[in-house]
């Protein structure tokens, strides 16, 4: 049942230098959370549950809640992981490693918040939700 409402998004055909770019320029306009995640890295399973309240709260439709793995996530395991979560994008991990060095990325899981006029927002403590709650609602209102 979960298997119909599963899409992976097709990755942007771009140098992997302007990955990211081109993948969260296609929700310009709008305050975008970003989860670098896989499926074996325990702290992000508990990050979308942490998540799950905003998710599927007020800030459901407000926000696109954005998840990108790589290719070291068995394909089965990220199907089944991804069923009632955002919009998904499964790259390569060479890809994922041009991110990581590009923005700094600590490791997985990795938030990012991406206002309306594309500012990127890339903290280590928006694992701590409140904190992320926060700075989507500030986006949110500029």
């Amino acid at each position: 049942a979960a298997e119909g409402k599963i899409r992976i998004e097709p990755t942007p055909d771009v140098d992997d230098d302007s990955l990211l770019d081109a993948i969260v320029g296609q929700y310009a306009g709008k305050v975008v959370f970003v989860d670098f995640w896989n499926t074996w890295c325990t702290w992000c399973h508990v990050g979308f549950d942490n998540f799950k309240p905003m998710r599927s709260g007020d800030l459901a439709d407000k926000v696109v809640w954005l998840y990108i793995a790589d290719e070291s996530s068995p394909i089965a395991v990220y199907k089944s992981t991804i069923a009632d979560l955002g919009v998904h994008y499964r790259i390569t991990e060479q890809q994922m490693a041009a991110i990581t060095e590009k923005y700094g990325l600590k490791g997985f899981p990795s938030y990012m918040i991406i206002g309306r006029d594309g500012s990127r927002d890339m903290r280590n403590d928006l694992s701590d939700t409140a904190t992320a709650e926060k700075r989507l609602r500030a986006q949110l209102k500029k």
